[in-house]
């Protein structure tokens, strides 16, 4: 390794490992949203076969 590369690796990871995170939490917040999306769809399928029945 040259002397002028002493270094590179660690302003690389400080680089990558911000980015990597955001990706990561962008990732979850995703999966969160589609899994309280389902929810929201499966009760309102529950609440319109319940509204179908008591007529």
């Amino acid at each position: 390794m040259r002397r002028s590369d002493r270094g590179f690796v660690t302003v690389e990871a400080a680089l990558v490992l911000p980015v990597l995170a955001l990706f990561t939490v962008t990732l979850l917040w995703g999966l969160a949203a589609a899994a309280a999306q389902i929810r929201c769809v499966d009760a309102a399928r529950a609440g319109a076969r319940v509204a179908a029945r008591a007529e």
